[in-house]
C-alpha cells in the first residue's frame, strides 16, 4: 500500500507542477477550450488516480499530514477539471487531521522551541531544528526576514517594481525587502523556490481617488504611480478588504453604491490588462472578484477591529486624562491591557503607546487634542487604519490552498499611517493556518524603551481567540462615557 501511495502521490505532484504556473487564474472553459488534447488527457489521468486514491486513506500520524497535503491539491485539481469528488470522504480526511493537530499541546516546551526558532540568526539551523522537530505539521510555516547571506538558500524577493515616493506607499509587514521561508515544501529540498502568491490592498482614500479619476472628477492627487501598479502587470491579486469592511461593516454607503464603485475599478483593470482580457470576458472577471469579495468572513473581522478600537479608544483616554501622571500612563495603560485582554494584547499598538507615552513624535496621534472637533469621529478612523494594518498579518497566516505563501502589500497615500507601519513589522513569523496558532517577533520587541516585561517578547495567540463580545461591549460604552463626560467627545 505504501508503493500505490508514493506512486500516486508522485503523479497528482507532477501534475500540479504541470498545470500551476500556466493555468493557475483561469477558469475551466478556458482550459479545455484553448488545450483540448492536454485537457482530455489531463483529466483522464485524474479520473484513474482519483478512483484508486478514494480507497487508500492512511490514518497512522507518520503520513497523516503528508496525506493531507497532497490530498488538498488533489482536489483543487479535481475542481479545475469538473471532476466530482465525494465531499464527505474530504471533510473526514479534513476533520481527522485537524483533531490530530489540536492533539498537539502548546505546553511551555514546545512554545519555547517555536519562540527560540523566532530569534534563530541562520536560516540552515532554523532548518535542521524545524525538521528534527516539527516535520509532521504540515500546516507549520516559518518566515524570517533575511539579513545574513545564505548561499545555500534562495530568499524570496519582496522588491517590486514599484518603489514608494514621497506621496504613495507600498510595503509588506516584513521589515526587509527578502524572507526565507521553511514549510512543509521546503524540508526535502531546502533549495527549493516556493510559488508565493501577492495580494495588493488599497486603502479607503486610494479607491476614492482611483474613483474620482475615472469619472473625470478634478483631483490634486498624482495617481500615475498607483496605475503603474494596475495596469499590465499579469496575475497580480487586488484586495479591496480594507474598503470593502469599513464600507460594508458599517454601511457608510448603500450596497448598490458599493457595487457600482467595484465594477467602476475591475472594468478599469480589466481594460489595462492583456492577461485578464486574453483569458477572461469580463462578466466572467468580475463574477470571479465578486465571489472573492463576498467569502470574507465580515464577522471576524468586525471582532478584530471592535478589539483594537477598545484599546485604541483606552490609550486615546490615558493620553487626554490630567488625572494620570505622565510619568505613569504607560504603566497605567500596560496594566489595564493585561487585566482586561490577557493574551489578545494588541503588540503594535503597545510599541505606539511606548513611544507616545515617552514623548517621542508619533504624527499619527497629533489629530488627538482635547480641543479636536469630531473626536468620536478622529478615533474611530485612527482605529480603523491601525486594523488595516494588522489585517496584513491576519492575511498571511491565512494561505491559499493553492500557495504555501502569502504576501500582503498595502497601498496608500497617507504618510501618517506609512510612518506608523514600522510598529507592525516582522522580523520572524511561525503560523499553523490549519488551527491558526500563530507566533511572532515583531520588529520592535527589543526596543530599548519598552517595559522589561516586554522586551524580546514573542506574540503568541490563536488567531480566531476573541474577548466576549458582550464584555467588549460594556468596555467601549464605559471608555466613551467616560470620554464624552470629560472631553469634546
Amino acid at each position: 500500500m505504501v508503493t500505490i501511495y508514493l506512486y500516486l502521490r508522485s503523479e497528482i505532484l507532477k501534475i500540479y507542477k504541470e498545470i500551476f504556473d500556466k493555468w493557475y487564474y483561469t477558469p475551466v472553459h478556458f482550459y479545455e477550450k484553448y488545450n483540448p488534447s492536454d485537457y482530455n488527457k489531463t483529466r483522464s489521468q485524474l479520473l484513474k488516480i482519483a478512483d484508486v486514491w478514494m480507497n487508500y486513506f492512511d490514518f497512522s500520524l507518520d503520513n497523516l499530514t503528508d496525506y493531507y497535503y497532497v490530498c488538498n491539491i488533489l482536489f483543487n485539481i479535481c475542481d479545475l477539471f469538473e471532476i466530482q469528488i465525494d465531499k464527505k470522504f474530504f471533510n473526514n480526511v479534513l476533520c481527522f487531521y485537524k483533531k490530530a493537530l489540536q492533539k498537539i499541546k502548546f505546553d511551555n516546551e514546545m512554545c519555547t522551541k517555536i519562540k527560540n526558532l523566532l530569534f534563530c540568526n541562520h536560516v540552515n539551523d532554523l532548518f535542521e531544528e524545524f525538521k528534527k522537530n516539527y516535520c509532521y505539521l504540515k500546516d507549520f510555516v516559518f518566515i524570517k526576514s533575511y539579513t545574513i547571506p545564505e548561499p545555500t538558500w534562495k530568499p524570496i524577493n519582496l522588491e517590486t517594481n514599484f518603489e514608494s515616493s514621497n506621496k504613495f506607499f507600498i510595503f509588506t509587514p516584513f521589515v526587509n525587502n527578502k524572507i526565507n521561508c521553511v514549510c512543509h515544501q521546503t524540508l526535502n529540498d531546502p533549495l527549493n523556490e516556493l510559488k508565493d502568491s501577492r495580494a495588493f490592498s488599497f486603502d479607503t482614500n486610494v479607491i476614492s481617488y482611483w474613483r474620482s479619476k475615472l469619472i473625470n472628477k478634478e483631483i490634486n492627487i498624482d495617481l500615475e504611480k498607483l496605475f503603474s501598479i494596475i495596469y499590465n502587470n499579469g496575475r497580480i491579486i487586488f484586495d479591496y478588504m480594507p474598503y470593502l469592511l469599513e464600507n460594508k461593516l458599517f454601511e457608510n454607503i448603500n450596497p448598490i453604491s458599493l457595487d457600482d464603485n467595484l465594477r467602476l475599478i475591475e472594468q478599469d483593470i480589466y481594460n489595462h490588462n492583456n492577461y485578464y482580457k486574453m483569458n477572461y470576458n469580463f462578466a466572467d472577471y468580475y463574477k470571479m472578484q465578486k465571489e472573492r469579495f463576498e467569502k470574507l468572513n465580515y464577522t471576524y473581522f468586525l471582532n478584530l477591529y471592535r478589539e483594537i478600537y477598545c484599546q485604541f479608544l483606552m490609550l486615546t483616554y490615558i493620553s487626554l486624562s490630567k488625572n494620570i501622571p505622565s510619568s505613569d500612563k504607560l504603566d497605567y495603560y500596560i496594566d489595564w491591557l493585561e487585566k482586561m485582554f490577557e493574551t489578545n494584547i494588541n503588540y503594535p499598538l503597545l510599541y505606539i503607546a511606548t513611544d507616545y507615552f515617552n514623548k517621542k513624535e508619533v504624527n499619527f496621534f497629533k489629530k488627538i487634542q482635547t480641543s479636536a472637533k469630531n473626536l468620536s469621529q478622529k478615533i474611530k478612523n485612527m482605529a480603523w487604519d491601525i486594523f488595516h494594518l494588522q489585517t496584513q498579518i491576519v492575511s498571511l497566516c491565512n494561505p491559499s490552498l493553492k500557495t504555501e505563501i502569502y504576501i500582503p502589500y498595502f497601498c496608500t497615500y497617507d504618510k501618517d499611517l506609512y510612518k506608523l507601519s514600522k510598529y507592525f513589522k516582522i522580523d520572524s513569523i511561525a503560523y499553523i493556518s490549519a488551527i491558526e496558532e500563530v507566533f511572532i517577533k515583531y520588529h520592535y520587541c527589543n526596543y530599548a524603551l519598552l517595559p522589561k516585561k516586554y522586551k524580546n517578547k514573542i506574540y503568541h495567540n490563536n488567531l480566531n481567540q476573541f474577548i466576549d463580545k458582550e464584555k467588549i461591549d460594556k468596555l467601549i460604552k464605559k471608555i466613551e462615557e467616560q470620554l464624552s463626560k470629560d472631553f469634546n467627545w
